[in-house]
């Protein structure tokens, strides 16, 4: 494809002139796993027609890097990872989930510290159904049907690639990345939270941020 590949606005790297819009598919135990480098002014219309592809009923899901003060009494040392906090808006179809996309798209695209996502119900069964959205925006599929997302990965030109650069392995010492949490015209990570709460979001489980 080709394309100049654009960041969202929360991400800082220098180079990147080896990352390329396309994807690539590995056979887990379980499930096949898509990883697809999508650049930055595409992400909403990509994970929303991805996410019209996830089987019903599901919910969606908002990862956020953890307050400051309590991330403070986690970590001992400077070398101690970070944290992130894992939210869940349950019973969202897609007709709602393109209504709260719509309305929080800035903060949910271009906010460098957060993740989200679109995910079927019956990920934890026989069936696997989850468009991710993940660290330097980075798309993962998880699904037991593959087909269906390459099928629009290839109408949208997306090359499929045995091995797929992304942005994290262009990132060395002298190629450092940056994800900014603090934009103009986008909500504060925590002010999101407290935004979505009203909306029934509610806290799963906090991790540390690999």
């Amino acid at each position: 494809m080709a394309h100049n590949f654009q960041l969202a606005k929360g991400i800082e790297i220098s180079d990147i002139s080896r990352v390329q819009e396309a994807y690539c598919i590995t056979k887990e135990k379980d499930y096949f796993l898509l990883r697809i480098n999508v650049s930055g002014e595409k992400i909403e219309n990509m994970f929303l027609e991805l996410s019209k592809k996830v089987k019903q009923p599901a919910f969606f899901i908002l990862e956020t890097p953890t307050n400051k003060e309590i991330e403070e009494r986690l970590r001992k040392t400077p070398q101690d990872d970070f944290h992130k906090d894992v939210f869940y808006l349950n019973s969202l179809n897609y007709n709602g989930l393109q209504i709260f996309f719509n309305k929080y798209k800035e903060t949910l695209i271009h906010n460098g510290g957060i993740s989200f996502g679109y995910s079927s119900y019956s990920t934890g069964g026989q069936v696997m159904d989850e468009v991710y959205v993940g660290s330097y925006k980075i798309f993962h599929i998880y699904t037991n049907e593959p087909h269906k997302y390459e099928f629009l990965l290839k109408k949208h030109d997306y090359a499929k690639k045995d091995k797929l650069i992304t942005l994290r392995d262009v990132i060395n010492r002298d190629n450092q990345g940056t994800r900014i949490i603090s934009l103009p015209g986008a909500l504060q990570p925590y002010k999101l939270i407290e935004e979505l709460e009203k909306e029934g979001l509610e806290f799963a489980e906090r991790r540390t941020d690999a």
